[in-house]
């Protein structure tokens, strides 16, 4: 069971020790914790040490200055496992291994070759490979409040974040997908600086009105270089990369910066009415000069029915508290694109003995300009039963212009991808949180949060065509009338009762038809009919797909599928609705918190199944029931090879008992020690899904916002307990 020998169960301990104290006019913190933890997977761990020092130093009446300091050195041996760009890893030459091959290390320490020898061996992964990150990390913060005249208050906030992070990665000479051995080193060090002025003037116009004046600035600079080198061909004990040749390299050097301002005015009338305006002006260097400064506006409003003379008495009573809400603004995407995307950049090359100059994979867009998003929101808060039982209910509506992704082009234009602002986008969504108070007595509380999320997502509008690929092998796309990421790519033949249309030999095969016709059909009845005229296809042999909906499916005279392989829509990541519960109950000096967490809707693409059942792997459990006979031999591969994604598309729903945690507070005897608490904790401790894969919560593209539900080699969310104590002294 290789999955058992790679996935391992660790251990860790978290230590902190803070001590706090002062004055009126100096405060101090100081504190330091060092934090230990084994991986889930074997020989990987990671552990960080840090120290944060903050002073307070009141100056005179007005004016109080903070300075703060955190000073962090993390280290992880980490085992590669995969993912879109990363083959040689853990999981991803798991998928490639065939069942009947031993990975295992023969008597001599060899590791055999199993299967594809381009994709390593997994247990050698585990066992052989040496990657470490280290970083070592500096904050630093400087922050002044001047409380000048009655009612104006002035903060000023300096920082500076500085790391530096070292990656190494070493292959031994001999193994399996790097006979002659690997190593490679990178640097990053990253520099960030930010100085932030805000004001604020509070004031009674009357004895009705208040205003609330605030008006700030800011300004963010950050520079980042990274260098890294690779080398093969190593030398006997050598994990050095000058004891190698040198295969790649590269050195990068990035600044941005940001810069703000804005003014808002806040008026109040008689404690109930309230209305804000505000606007605001951003820039970022990442965009052309043209479009780098925006203007955001917004306005709200609030109304506390609940605080008018008529709400006392009568049918009010149990209403402590309404308060309706509206708000409408702009907002801008100003870190959507890095600092020289913008351009055709190239990349040095050397070529018989001289240097030269390529273009990256990536074509530049100079008129690239900031996403843009209007919300509108409105809402209520209200308060029941003596304040016993809160609800916060919204309802919002974003459209998103000049909506930013990375387009996937054709290799005609001798790049990859070019980030383009493609079109626009429309969220609409509601959010609910419902908090009680069940039980309040003197050694007894319960209360309850219950929170529920709603999102609707559409590409309404594409700058060209209707559709165009955005990653995850090419299997997901932005369609017009589509949500964002929908899975595009080959499903199942099917007859007209939704059954799967076998071929002659018995085995499942994709649909086939003409994709022009398909693509039309699935805009509107009009459009399909005038692409079928366009063709010359009688309107009477436009077929409709299993579901009933014209569609550009084409059969041949035996009834099989004919023409080119189609995409079809067949599944989408975005969920249905998302959702929680978490309950708190305190017994004297007992305290129990448990939370669950549900995801509904939202399909994945299991790209790891994909590639445990494909023939020429030979590992998966569909090509095992083959061999078993259960199923007809070449059905495993003629969905795998055939890229049927239908197939391996699932259902992500999930319903997690994300927490449970409980604790003991208690006095002990001696004056040292003012209280201790013991407490027990459990975190991913059940997962209710139907998902095969390893965790219906997979995110391997990380903040990509079109990339969604595409499993390749990601890791599982760990399943831990703690056991802690804190002492206060």
């Amino acid at each position: 069971d290789y999955q058992d020998y790679i996935f391992d169960e660790g251990i860790g301990t978290d230590q902190y020790l803070s001590v706090s104290g002062g004055n009126e006019q100096t405060t101090y913190f100081i504190s330091g914790a060092y934090f230990f933890n084994e991986g889930i997977i074997r020989n990987s761990d990671f552990s960080r040490a840090s120290i944060r020092v903050n002073v307070g130093q009141a100056l005179n009446d007005w004016a109080f200055l903070r300075v703060g300091t955190n000073v962090t050195r993390s280290f992880s041996n980490d085992v590669p496992t995969g993912g879109e760009s990363f083959f040689d890893g853990a999981i991803t030459t798991l998928q490639f291994l065939p069942h009947t091959r031993d990975a295992f290390p023969d008597e001599l320490g060899n590791y055999p070759a199993p299967g594809n020898a381009f994709f390593g061996n997994p247990v050698e992964v585990v066992d052989r490979y040496e990657f470490t990150q280290e970083v070592n990390r500096f904050t630093g913060s400087l922050n002044l409040n001047l409380t000048p005249y009655e009612g104006l208050a002035i903060d000023v906030t300096s920082g500076y974040d500085t790391y530096g992070q070292v990656s190494r990665g070493f292959k031994p000479i001999g193994t399996v997908a790097d006979p002659d051995g690997f190593t490679r080193r990178g640097d990053i060090s990253r520099k960030l600086f930010n100085f932030d002025v805000n004001a604020r003037y509070e004031t009674s116009l009357s004895d009705e009105l208040t205003s609330t004046t605030a008006v700030g600035g800011t300004y963010q600079y950050e520079k980042s270089e990274a260098i890294a080198n690779e080398a093969t061909n190593l030398g006997p004990i050598v994990e050095t990369i000058d004891g190698g040749t040198i295969s790649s390299s590269f050195d990068i050097i990035a600044e941005q910066s940001l810069r703000g301002g804005y003014i808002q005015e806040t008026l109040g009338y008689r404690d109930r009415l309230f209305i804000t305006a505000a606007g605001r002006i951003d820039g970022s260097s990442v965009f052309g000069e043209d479009n780098r400064s925006q203007f955001y506006p917004k306005i709200s409003g609030a109304y506390v029915i609940s605080e008018e003379s008529f709400w006392d008495g009568g049918l009010f009573d149990n209403i402590n508290l309404l308060k309706l809400r509206a708000s409408l603004g702009k907002a801008g995407n100003l870190t959507g694109i890095g600092p020289f995307d913008r351009f055709t950049n190239y990349n040095p090359i050397s070529f018989n003995g001289q240097t030269g100059l390529i273009p990256s994979a990536s074509l530049g867009n100079a008129d690239i300009k900031p996403e843009t998003q209007t919300e509108i929101e409105v809402g209520a808060d209200i308060s029941l039963l003596q304040n016993r039982l809160g609800i916060e209910f919204t309802y919002y509506k974003q459209d998103v212009d000049d909506l930013l992704l990375s387009r996937i082009l054709s290799p005609s234009t001798g790049a990859t991808t070019r980030i383009e602002n493609v079109g626009k986008l429309t969220n609409k969504g509601i959010e609910l949180m419902v908090r009680g108070v069940a039980i309040d007595r003197d050694d007894l509380d319960l209360d309850f949060t219950l929170l529920f999320s709603r999102n609707r997502n559409k590409v309404t509008r594409l700058a060209e065509g209707t559709r165009f690929g955005i990653g995850g092998f090419s299997s997901q796309y932005a369609i017009e009338d589509q949500p964002l990421g929908v899975f595009y790519w080959r499903a199942y033949a099917r007859d007209a009762n939704g059954e799967l249309l076998l071929t002659p030999d018995g085995l499942p095969q994709a649909e086939r038809g003409i994709q022009s016709l398909q693509d039309a059909c699935e805009v509107s009845e009009a459009a399909c009919f005038a692409e079928a005229d366009a063709l010359g296809i009688s309107r009477d042999n436009v077929l409709r797909d299993s579901d009933g909906n014209l569609s550009g499916i084409q059969r041949d005279a035996s009834g099989q599928p004919s023409g080119s392989l189609l995409r079809l829509i067949v599944g989408d990541p975005n969920p249905d609705w998302t959702g929680s519960l978490i309950t708190n109950v305190s017994y004297k000096k007992w305290s129990f918190r448990m939370q669950w967490d549900a995801v509904q809707g939202g399909d994945i693409f299991n790209w790891n199944r994909r590639n445990f059942d494909r023939h020429n792997y030979q590992g998966g459990f569909d090509y095992g029931r083959e061999l078993k006979g259960e199923v007809q031999k070449g059905t495993a591969n003629a969905t795998g090879s055939g890229l049927i994604i239908e197939e391996y598309v699932e259902d992500g729903s999930f319903i997690k008992l994300r927490e449970i945690a409980v604790s003991y507070t208690f006095t002990p005897a001696t004056r040292l020690v003012q209280s201790v608490r013991i407490n027990a904790s459990g975190r991913n401790l059940l997962s209710i899904d139907d998902y095969t894969g390893y965790d219906p919560e997979v995110g391997i593209s990380g903040r990509d916002t079109g990339v969604r539900g595409f499993d390749f080699g990601a890791v599982p969310i760990p399943r831990t307990f703690t056991l802690g104590a804190t002492l206060t002294f």
